[in-house]
């Protein structure tokens, strides 16, 4: 799935946490939780489900993307809930001066996220927020 979105504000991380009400009974009842390319009030949006559903992702600009919802993908700010500050840990915004291009590579295992200069992606490997019966091992030698 690859989308591109022009210039603006966005949110690029776990969208469901910060979605307006509006525009998450929208997802709720017109796109029944899925997976796209979805819009609202003439402003689109994208996610894309993880493998592993909520937790922790790397990515390759060293920054670990918490995820509650199973979730990842991008939102202009037009749809975000007023009260997100930038310290909300489940992402962050980013001005994009040209245009934001959303990649998801189920084969590769990652979002892909390119604006102006910048690349961003998560790897979609994270590493469960819980102690419970996943299959996943966690190498802490990885983490350097």
């Amino acid at each position: 799935m690859q989308t591109v979105f022009p210039r603006g504000r966005y949110w690029i991380g776990d969208i469901a946490c910060v979605m307006s009400p509006e525009v998450h009974d929208h997802w709720e009842q017109h796109e029944g939780c899925g997976d796209g390319v979805f819009a609202c009030n003439g402003h689109s949006y994208a996610l894309c489900s993880t493998t592993v559903g909520d937790g922790c992702f790397r990515s390759n600009i060293d920054v670990d993307f918490f995820v509650d919802t199973g979730i990842l993908g991008v939102i202009p700010v037009e749809l975000t809930d007023p009260s997100v500050s930038e310290e909300y840990t489940f992402g962050y915004f980013v001005d994009v001066t040209r245009e934001l291009t959303f990649t998801y590579e189920p084969d590769c295992g990652k979002f892909v996220f390119v604006y102006d200069d910048k690349l961003i992606e998560i790897y979609n490997h994270g590493y469960p927020d819980d102690d419970s019966d996943d299959d996943f091992e966690h190498d802490e030698s990885d983490d350097s």
